[in-house]
């Protein structure tokens, strides 16, 4: 049980980061490719476009299931 809460923290996770490089592709193909080589810059991208809440709930959704599976686990 707390294997499979974990793997889909980690899916949901990476799938929120995709969504928002994606988005931020949209915005310029230059903010895409910072997002990919500087941590943390999705989120600078997000808050100024206007997509930061949705991309950042969606994410902090799977670190809260990733946080449950791995003390779920110990």
């Amino acid at each position: 049980m707390g294997t499979s809460i974990l793997l889909l923290g980690l899916a949901v996770a990476f799938l929120a980061q995709i969504y928002g490089t994606f988005r931020a592709f949209k915005v310029s193909a230059l903010q895409g490719i910072l997002c990919f080589v500087i941590p943390g810059w999705l989120l600078f991208v997000a808050k100024r476009h206007g997509f930061y809440q949705p991309v950042v709930g969606v994410w902090f959704a799977g670190v809260v299931a990733i946080i449950i599976g791995t003390m779920s686990l110990s």
